[in-house]
């Protein structure tokens, strides 16, 4: 009868430990997350361990969009962050607009700030980037010709 009664209480405690316990369930909507980022950012603009978690987040998510608009907030209120342009470099990239990529990736090498491990990232990526800002060019040339003859004046005999 005790075995009875101690059961679901015993249930509860296991299934509140497993979920404590086990990452999959304890971590919150990653969606979720980077919605209550962007609030704290919104009314925090100056720190930049937060703003730097929401660009993970949302780069993580495929977000870029939204990782840019952090990015560029923060550049408004410190125009002399090089990892900030650097981390809008490789993001602009992923979008695909590699001139402004380019643009920010130059510019966050020349300001310096950057630590060596960073400078390899920017110094292996860029010239990839660059080459992409480059028109491509294909010239083909191709002659085609189709003929075709026949004898007017042959006429087959019976």
């Amino acid at each position: 009868m005790f075995a009875y009664k101690a059961a679901p209480r015993l249930l509860g405690a296991l299934i509140a430990a497993f979920a404590l316990f086990s990452p999959a369930l304890a971590q919150e909507d990653p969606r979720a997350e980077q919605e209550r980022l962007a609030a704290y950012i919104q009314h925090n603009p100056t720190d930049y361990d937060a703003t730097y978690r929401y660009v993970l987040l949302s780069t993580e998510l495929r977000d870029y969009e939204a990782g840019i608009g952090a990015l560029e907030r923060m550049l408004m209120f410190n125009p002399n962050l090089s990892r900030a342009r650097k981390e809008l470099g490789f993001l602009y990239a992923r979008l695909g607009a590699y001139e402004l990529s380019a643009q920010h990736l130059r510019n966050a090498l020349a300001e310096g700030g950057l630590d060596p491990v960073q400078v390899a990232q920017v110094e292996a990526q860029l010239p990839d980037i660059e080459k992409r800002t480059q028109a491509n060019r294909l010239y083909l040339r191709m002659h085609v010709g189709l003929r075709a003859q026949s004898n007017a004046n042959f006429f087959p005999t019976k």
